[in-house]
């Protein structure tokens, strides 16, 4: 990638001044690091997820919020019910009935999934000219998440999970029950989220790569922020 974008900055916080006054003409938004209860047990990291959802509300510029930054985007839309727990049983144990309770939920055993995993391209997908680019052949990606998007009105789906594929992984606890919301485009905002993580091309727990697929939705994203 380092040919392709000579110039980055950096922000461990996504607020509206930073982007107005380095005009990036794309952003990337990283994962999180933080389990999401402490959004209603710590004032500080409230104000700054706050901030962070503001921006992706209105933001104008090319956007691609990855894993964590993809689960918040679909809280600033829909609210903390549309981000919940991965599980084997049971219904996906909602961020929204922890922060009503004031405590984890954290499910045991805890489950995710961890390493490459093959994705489905929807209809949508394949129409969606900074997804369509990066497309070659089967697609695979990186994933390391415990928790998922179960609600996404108002965006497009563009990718899911490829159900009759099996993951390449070696990693223990690895959810019976996919994520099935792998690639968003949020409706009339230049905002798109993934569950996966492009800027990596293989996990330690992964017995494969994503065969430069990042690297290509990378480059792609990149692009249509320089065109627009």
């Amino acid at each position: 990638m380092g040919q392709e974008c000579r110039h980055s900055n950096t922000f461990h916080e996504l607020q509206d001044k930073p982007v107005k006054r380095h005009r990036p003409y794309a952003v990337f938004s990283a994962g999180s690091y933080s389990e999401w209860f402490q959004y209603g047990l710590d004032s500080s990291w409230q104000a700054a997820l706050d901030s962070y959802m503001n921006v992706l509300r209105s933001i104008r510029i090319p956007t691609l919020a990855v894993c964590g930054s993809h689960q918040l985007s679909a809280a600033a839309m829909n609210g903390w019910g549309a981000v919940a727990h991965m599980t084997d049983t049971g219904d996906p144990i909602l961020v929204s009935q922890e922060l009503e309770l004031g405590k984890p939920l954290i499910p045991e055993p805890r489950v995710g999934e961890e390493g490459t995993y093959p994705i489905a391209v929807t209809h949508d997908g394949a129409r969606d000219r900074m997804l369509a680019r990066s497309l070659a052949g089967e697609v695979w990606v990186s994933l390391h998440h415990k928790d998922m998007v179960v609600d996404a009105r108002g965006a497009t789906m563009l990718m899911t999970s490829d159900l009759g594929r099996a993951a390449a992984t070696t990693a223990a606890g690895q959810s019976a029950r996919r994520c099935l919301v792998q690639g968003l485009r949020w409706r009339g905002r230049p905002v798109w989220s993934a569950q996966f993580h492009p800027e990596v091309g293989r996990f330690g727990e992964a017995t494969t790569d994503d065969g430069g697929f990042g690297k290509r939705l990378l480059l792609s994203w990149l692009e249509a922020g320089r065109r627009r």
